[in-house]
């Protein structure tokens, strides 16, 4: 509509702006609601539009937001009619297109930097810290555009600690990225950090990262970001309480706290718990008697200090801390559980796995395999080999938890109410009690990379271990029963060799067997009553080296090797992931080559991953009319779902030597340089297809041969 009244003569976007600067130069506070209006006008139809942008420049736009920014604001409207004209600045000096640079230039010209640098003192004055990173930003992209430091636009004062902080600030919380505009124009987007938004484990999150290819990376990326979005969502509600109640604030000085009272507690039952002095005589327990000979006036082989001697003064102290101790505990528990509600699978998946038909099944498929069960249950239980169709809604509901999830039976999740559990116990004033301090030792190495490590290699080879454990045992237990059954007479009672029955004998073979060796615990002959016998020592030779070989040496030695195979493994991976990233940008995939010594300030300043991610979260938080030109084009890419790759500067950086804007000709030769390898992505393709025609073959096989039956 507007090109069609500019082609009649009549220009909206001249007219507005002329009225805009009539109100300005002839101002009373009974036109603000008008300015407003005309400014929010403005705003709408300079939006991505450099015609637009260039009409409202010719018509003194820049001249009338002088003005309103020399004006005293007294009162709400004023200020927020200020605010619109920031907005209206920050629009202008987009750089959507190849003359924005020239545009921005005559409005660097034309602004008055000082009146604008004053209502960023204003603004953080009132702490309308969101306005203030908006009129920061314009200074940025003016420097930006200008080849300048921010610094030399305004003059700082030094001395002034408000001038200081709030400049300090604005640097502080001020990010941007560079974003693939519209006819592939690379553009600057300017965004103001949000503190709040915590992006945890990031070395969790770059090994996960799928890498095949540039373009998997980038969307996997976009899939990891929402994740990232709904878990702060969903940290909301705990965040509310953790500021509101004081005892929740201070969450990282507490841990630290948590940690030396821990090692405290620990030293202080070291070293000041004893044996009470009447133990000796207690029970009837050994004593060494004149002659040094050893007299035992009981059975019992145990005599457990159940209320060991701690002195009055340790015992104060122990109480004291233990119930700081407890406390800090108790919060953390609550903190750990709060902060990561989101990442543990919900009950009604939990509920879903352990329904009775969902067990049947998977028993099933153990004790009959997989192609028998299909066949047996293809007609009873057919829905259930079908993958459930889900809405979209319930995927984004569920995005957090494929991403950051964490099993309700993981070893933090356990060990932490174990930890609060052992520490309320310890507390409760009976000096035995004291004991459980120990159990709390394992805290301080929770927040280690090394046991995480640990853990997720024995997790992976968890199935592998537990077979290999199975198998010893199953071939301990043969070993038990032959030994019941021929070499009963070789166990003595003497030597704390029981056989007397089954059980017995199969404890008897697992302890010998697996911490020494079971024919070197086992005489060749049962006593020196029977004579040599080559026969038997040869029997005993192939029985106790069978057993040597396949348990103690080939059981325990696979145990270590699937261990080692997995460390390996997890290593090798990390070793690739770190490799391409020091390699290549993440975000544009660009080799480091191309940008001679400048690749570290590339990744960290013009394409930070996190600062992406943060611009992704920033643009879909914002209300829904308040988008400028780039903000609007990176919101319809990854809106709902969509996860377009498009906005992503990909084999393009405004930092190259050889860039220039607007060539689509080095574009198109950097992208042949680094196109991925489209014969090895046919092959992968080819053999995904290749292994589902396979699957489908066998399925519709079973489906044939169950429908003939019937």
């Amino acid at each position: 509509m507007q090109v069609a009244m500019r082609n009649e003569g009549f220009n909206i976007v001249s007219q507005v702006s002329f009225i805009f600067f009539y109100i300005s130069n002839h101002w009373d506070d009974t036109k603000v609601d008008i300015a407003q209006k005309t400014v929010q006008a403005l705003i709408e139809m300079c939006t991505g539009d450099y015609i637009n942008q260039d009409i409202a420049f010719k018509g003194q736009v820049i001249v009338s937001i002088n003005l309103q920014l020399n004006m005293h604001s007294d009162n709400e409207e004023k200020r927020k009619l200020k605010s619109s004209c920031i907005e209206l600045l920050e629009v202008m000096l987009e750089e959507i297109d190849e003359k924005s640079c020239t545009l921005a230039k005559c409005i660097a010209n034309h602004l008055e930097m000082d009146k604008l640098y004053q209502e960023m003192l204003n603004l953080f004055d009132i702490s309308n810290y969101e306005l203030l990173c908006r009129a920061y930003n314009v200074l940025k992209r003016i420097a930006d555009y200008e080849g300048i430091s921010t610094e030399k636009l305004v003059e700082v004062k030094e001395d002034d600690k408000v001038h200081q902080a709030m400049w300090e600030y604005c640097r502080h919380r001020s990010r941007s990225v560079e974003i693939a505009y519209k006819n592939d124009t690379v553009t600057q987007a300017y965004f103001s950090y949000d503190p709040k938004i915590h992006i945890k484990d990031k070395s969790y999150i770059q090994s996960q990262i799928k890498r095949s290819t540039p373009q998997e990376k980038l969307l996997d990326f976009i899939e990891w970001t929402n994740a990232v979005e709904k878990m702060q969502s969903k940290k909301d509600i705990f965040t509310f309480f953790r500021n509101k109640i004081p005892f929740l604030i201070l969450s990282r000085l507490r841990q630290w706290l948590l940690i030396f009272l821990t090692i405290l507690l620990n030293l202080i039952v070291l070293f000041t718990v004893y044996t009470p002095l009447d133990y000796n005589m207690a029970n009837g327990v050994c004593t060494t008697n004149s002659t040094d000979n050893e007299t035992c006036s009981s059975t019992s082989h145990f005599q457990p200090i159940l209320s060991p001697q701690i002195s009055l003064g340790s015992t104060t102290v122990l109480e004291i801390l233990g119930f700081v101790h407890a406390a800090l505990a108790v919060m953390m528990v609550i903190e750990y559980f709060a902060g990561n509600w989101g990442s543990f699978s919900p009950l009604m998946e939990l509920k879903e796995h352990l329904s009775c038909k969902k067990i049947f099944f998977s028993l099933s498929k153990i004790i009959l395999g997989k192609n028998i069960t299909y066949r047996l249950c293809l007609g009873s239980f057919k829905l259930y080999l079908q993958k459930p169709q889900q809405s979209v809604a319930n995927d984004k509901n569920t995005l957090a938890n494929e991403y950051y999830q964490i099993s309700w039976s993981s070893f933090q999740s356990i060990y932490r109410i174990f930890f609060m559990v052992c520490s309320l116990v310890a507390w409760i004033p009976v000096p035995g009690l004291k004991y459980m301090y120990c159990l709390c030792m394992l805290y301080p190495f929770l927040k280690f990379d090394v046991v995480a490590y640990i853990s997720r290699a024995i997790k992976r080879s968890i199935k592998q271990l537990a077979s290999v454990f199975l198998l010893c045992f199953v071939f301990i237990y043969i070993y038990a029963v032959v030994s019941f059954a021929l070499l009963n007479n070789y166990f003595s009672k003497d030597k704390d060799q029981f056989c007397g029955s089954l059980v017995q004998c199969f404890f008897t073979v697992s302890r010998l067997g697996l911490l020494s060796t079971l024919g070197s615990e086992l005489e060749i002959r049962p006593n020196n009553d029977y004579e040599p016998n080559f026969t038997l020592y040869g029997f005993r030779t192939f029985y106790d080296l069978v057993f040597f070989i396949v348990v103690t040496t080939l059981g325990l030695n696979i145990i270590i090797a699937i261990l080692v195979d997995r460390f390996s493994e997890m290593r090798e991976k990390s070793d690739k992931v770190e490799e391409d990233n020091e390699s290549r940008c993440f975000i544009c995939s660009i080799e480091r080559s191309m940008f001679d010594k400048d690749f570290k300030k590339h990744v960290t300043k013009e394409h930070n991953l996190w600062d992406y991610m943060r611009f992704i979260i920033h643009v879909k938080s914002l209300p829904e009319n308040s988008h400028n030109a780039l903000e609007k084009y990176v919101f319809d890419q990854v809106n709902e779902g969509k996860n377009s790759i498009k906005f992503f500067p990909l084999y393009k950086a405004k930092s190259l030597p050889h860039y220039e804007h607007g060539d689509s000709k080095n574009e198109s030769q950097d992208k042949e340089e680094y196109r991925p390898d489209k014969e090895l992505l046919s092959l992968i393709t080819k053999d995904r297809g290749s292994r589902w025609r396979r699957r489908t073959s066998s399925y519709s096989t079973s489906q044939r041969q169950v429908s003939f039956a019937l």
